[in-house]
């Protein structure tokens, strides 16, 4: 894996084809791809600490397949029934 930096920090690696979404003052990256020529998929969450202009991926937050070309969208907890 390589680096790759711009105007939001540093990524772990090119991803290519993830779906975002916004949670709170931030927002997450969430699956996609590789760009390099194998385009492998990825089950990984990233969440951009804007405190510190960092990438950090959350341990405890993967997709349970990877996956890309998908969508995300936040919704309100309070519209969620008890399970």
């Amino acid at each position: 894996m390589f680096i790759f930096s711009d105007s939001l920090g540093v990524y772990p690696a090119h991803i290519a084809f993830a779906a975002t979404a916004a949670i709170g003052d931030t927002f997450a990256v969430i699956g996609g791809r590789t760009s390099d020529a194998d385009g492998t998929e990825l089950d990984l969450v990233y969440m951009y600490d804007a405190e510190n202009d960092a990438w950090v991926q959350l341990q405890n937050a993967t997709l349970s397949s990877a996956r890309s070309h998908t969508a995300s969208f936040t919704i309100p907890m309070d519209s969620i029934p008890d399970c």
